[in-house]
């Protein structure tokens, strides 16, 4: 049976076999396991959106690695590549696939070393919008912002979710989420009463998000 390791040659030679090995080897031989049609459409859907994830996440891993000097390039640990492979196949939003692609690219880079184990639960606790608000956070202007009004801070932040589609609420769930996932400074979230929940004052990327946001831009 074809393993994860074949899988990532598969991608480094441009996955174009992955919609075969995943849709036949890994979903529909199990179909044979199961009684039931019901069952049986159930999983042959489940194992055609994972073919269908897997192909477009290796795609983007091709966009990724391309133009990256061959030398850095290596075969990935399969203790690395098997869960990534494994989360990746489950997901099927192009804001997430994009990540996890990044994150199977660096497995793939530099012998790995920016493909840290808890990225993969990190990513796999993500939504779309905390991901999106991570972006945000990354791509706040340079200039020393802690000097800044909280005001035009808010303007900014609510005019790049505003082209992202999304509201301030948004902003405020997906930090606390990241400053749960470790991936927001902590000391950027400050109570403000009386209205009894959080507001986010000079939010920022921690270290670790820092990590994380190199892992799944890779270059």
């Amino acid at each position: 049976m074809t393993n994860e390791l074949e899988l990532f040659q598969l991608i480094q030679g441009g996955g174009k076999d992955l919609v075969q090995i995943v849709g036949t080897v890994k979903a529909l031989d199990e179909l044979h396991k199961w009684g039931g049609t019901a069952i049986v459409l159930v999983k042959g859907w489940v194992g055609k959106r994972q073919a269908e994830n897997i192909k477009a996440t290796a795609e983007k891993v091709q966009e990724k690695i391309k133009g990256i000097d061959s030398e850095r390039l290596s075969e990935p640990s399969p203790s690395v590549a098997q869960p990534l492979i494994e989360a990746a196949m489950q997901e099927s939003r192009p804001e997430l696939q994009e990540l996890w692609a990044g994150l199977l690219a660096s497995a793939m880079l530099d012998d790995g070393k920016n493909a840290r184990y808890e990225f993969k639960d990190i990513l796999a606790k993500m939504s779309p919008q905390d991901a999106v608000v991570l972006g945000i956070l990354r791509d706040m202007p340079e200039k020393h912002w802690r000097d800044i009004s909280e005001s035009k801070i808010e303007h900014y932040i609510v005019s790049a979710l505003k082209d992202k589609g999304y509201d301030w609420f948004v902003f405020e769930a997906s930090v606390r989420r990241l400053y749960e996932l470790h991936c927001a400074d902590p000391s950027s979230m400050v109570a403000k009463f009386p209205e009894e929940r959080y507001r986010l004052r000079r939010p920022e990327v921690s270290s670790l998000g820092w990590l994380f946001l190199e892992a799944v831009n890779p270059h």
